[in-house]
């Protein structure tokens, strides 16, 4: 999967995701990121880069592939490989009808804003699962998704990058070694 990143007019970094259609057999009208199966002889990076191109039409020459997040395991559907790449700019987006119902743009900000993603504890699911096993699945609902909400893998992917630039832009507004506010100098 690819989750391509570009600055918007404000220079707010948005992401961007895609509903898929809704004729589709798995996961119809679901928000998530363009990706799909790795064709023989492809690796992970390459299939996702393909596979932006073949659903929205993001030509893989204008990703700067900044490299790769968390691999997501699925409980019976195997792991699923996301990479963030870089866009200098929005480009003109040509969706395949036969994958994509539309180009949602989506800004990191409304993402990590309050109220925007929670997470809930599921019971396990199968008879091979412990009793006392529960799942965490993260969900995501702004008023800019409408009456969409970004849930399982997508929803993992995201909150993977999120908590990466939450930690960045806390590392950066307090700096090892800077002196904290009330820190006792022993």
């Amino acid at each position: 999967m690819l989750l391509a990143l570009y600055p918007d007019a404000a220079g707010q970094a948005t992401a961007l995701l895609i509903r898929r259609a809704a004729h589709l057999g798995r996961d119809p009208g679901h928000v998530a990121l363009p990706g799909g199966l790795v064709e023989p002889g492809e690796d992970p990076l390459a299939a996702a880069l393909r596979e932006a191109d073949e659903e929205i039409g993001l030509d893989p020459s204008a990703v700067d592939v900044l490299g790769p997040l968390d691999v997501v395991e699925r409980p019976r559907r195997g792991a699923v490989a996301a990479f963030v790449g870089l866009l200098a700019a929005r480009p003109a987006l040509v969706p395949s009808p036969a994958e994509v119902e539309a180009v949602l743009d989506v800004p990191l900000a409304t993402l990590l804003a309050d109220g925007v993603a929670w997470e809930e504890r599921w019971p396990p699911t199968g008879r091979a699962a412990p009793a006392t096993t529960h799942r965490s699945v993260r969900f995501f609902a702004c008023d800019l998704l409408g009456d969409d909400l970004v849930w399982g893998v997508t929803a993992r992917i995201l909150w993977d990058l999120l908590e990466r630039v939450e930690r960045v832009a806390a590392a950066a507004a307090d700096p090892p070694g800077r002196p904290r506010p009330h820190a006792r100098l022993d």
